[in-house]
């Protein structure tokens, strides 16, 4: 029933825990039918679908469960999907690449990844991402519980102990799993190492953390961080998920330097684990080698095919989107964006960005100590970026020559100043790096 309305897709908008059934049909390129099942669709995400009751008009994504398990490719024997609006990224590359890379390195769960024009009732709604994250469900016998460290917008099925972290138990039970979470939160407050790693994977641990990193993902310590516990109650890392902030996908989060940037230090409020695992020597070893063996250069060699691959693909649908929900310009003429608009101009950023920040973070890990990671925040305490100096060098000489902030100044503002956070100018003392926040001032052109 649709309650009066003329469309399913208004009842699943007045509230994302509507849930109605459809038939949903999926064609391939020629016109050929893969599936035509009965479905059932919802809305799905936190900030993504509060865009929709915001905004009013912004895209948003949902999610689609069958009651049996379907196959169509890429996906096989799945029951849960996740139609992922992209509406953040202006690519539409990011989630594509991650789950490409997350496959093509090995990470527990990965999805697949496969894009759709998405029509409901004849009304085109979009160039959307499909998803899953059950793909863990094929592999019950492996695991006891399944968990996310998520995001503050929904209430949580416990916070953890030390970091107060948001836990959202998916499978398995409540109780055992906060026991183990706080366990390890109790071990990494005490910088117990050597019993850390009776608790954790540390090879997968690292090892996801090390592709969040590569691909700066904006969501590392704060939401979208899925773990599951084995049968011998130790923790691993999976499911690579919620790309769309990466790679400087948004421009209060993009400079020319995100090759040397750590975004494990990016929640300022420390309610995160990684911040504390990357003290751990072994740990950052790990993650050193991860890098190293993970993205050599035959992966990198990979994802610039994968574009070349996607970008074919999309960039008719691309260009439709953008028209449909006003994303590009003459119909948007000041987003909030990269600073890059064309397929072309991604595609040369990210293929100068995959070796740099290889590079860059195999050196950090390997060479932690020689290292200070300064904060840049806006005079109001916005959080922009930070950037990891080699120590001995002058933070204004280092950030001007990277040209640091070329890119984080949405007002249009003409000079730009970088201060102590007790408002001495960094060019006045002739600061040498070390662990300290400093703060962008600005003067208005206007």
């Amino acid at each position: 029933m649709l309650r009066g309305k003329t469309n399913f897709l208004d009842v699943v908008h007045e509230d994302k825990k509507n849930k109605v059934s459809t038939q949903v049909t999926v064609l391939n390129a020629a016109g050929d039918i893969l599936l035509r099942e009965i479905g059932t669709v919802s809305g799905r995400g936190n900030g993504t679908w509060g865009d929709y009751k915001w905004k009013g008009q912004a895209k948003v994504p949902y999610n689609l469960h069958f009651s049996s398990l379907v196959t169509w490719e890429p996906f096989e024997q799945i029951s849960d999907f996740c139609l992922l609006a992209e509406y953040s990224d202006e690519s539409k590359l990011r989630n594509s690449l991650a789950c490409f890379a997350g496959e093509k390195v090995g990470i527990d769960f990965t999805s697949p990844y496969s894009y759709v024009n998405l029509f409901a009732n004849g009304e085109y709604l979009g160039l959307y991402g499909v998803a899953t994250k059950k793909e863990y469900e094929k592999q019950a016998d492996s695991y006891q519980a399944v968990f996310e460290c998520a995001a503050v917008i929904q209430p949580p099925t416990f916070y953890s102990a030390f970091y107060e972290q948001f836990i959202q138990v998916m499978e398995g039970d409540t109780s055992f799993t906060e026991d183990v979470v706080n366990y390890l939160e109790f071990l990494l407050y005490n910088k117990k190492w050597e019993e850390c790693e009776q608790v954790i994977d540390i090879e997968s641990i690292a090892k996801l953390y090390a592709l969040e990193e590569f691909l700066c993902n904006v969501d590392l310590s704060y939401a979208s961080q899925y773990f599951y516990i084995d049968q011998g109650e130790r923790i691993h890392a999976m499911l690579p998920w919620d790309f769309d902030f990466s790679m400087g996908s948004a421009l209060t989060h993009f400079n020319q330097s995100q090759e040397r940037c750590i975004m494990a230090y990016r929640n300022l409020l420390g309610n995160s684990w990684y911040p504390e695992l990357i003290q751990w020597e072994k740990f950052r070893l790990c993650v050193a080698e991860a890098v190293e063996e993970m993205l050599d250069d035959e992966v990198i060699s990979a994802l610039s095919d994968k574009l070349r691959t996607d970008i074919g693909m999309i960039a008719g649908s691309r260009e439709c989107d953008a028209r449909r929900w006003k994303t590009s310009k003459p119909y948007n003429p000041s987003p909030i964006t990269s600073g890059m608009e064309t397929l072309p101009e991604f595609y040369d950023f990210f293929v100068d960005f995959f070796p740099k920040r290889r590079d860059f973070l195999v050196d950090y890990f390997r060479n932690y100590d020689e290292y200070c990671c300064v904060t840049l925040v806006a005079s109001d305490g916005t959080w922009y970026s930070n950037v990891c100096i080699p120590k001995g060098q002058r933070p204004v000489d280092f950030i001007e020559e990277s040209e640091f902030l070329s890119r984080i100044s949405p007002g249009g503002w003409s000079k730009l100043a970088l201060m102590t956070a007790d408002g001495i100018p960094m060019a006045d003392i002739g600061a040498i790096t070390e662990d300290i926040t400093f703060v962008v001032t600005a003067d208005d052109a206007a």
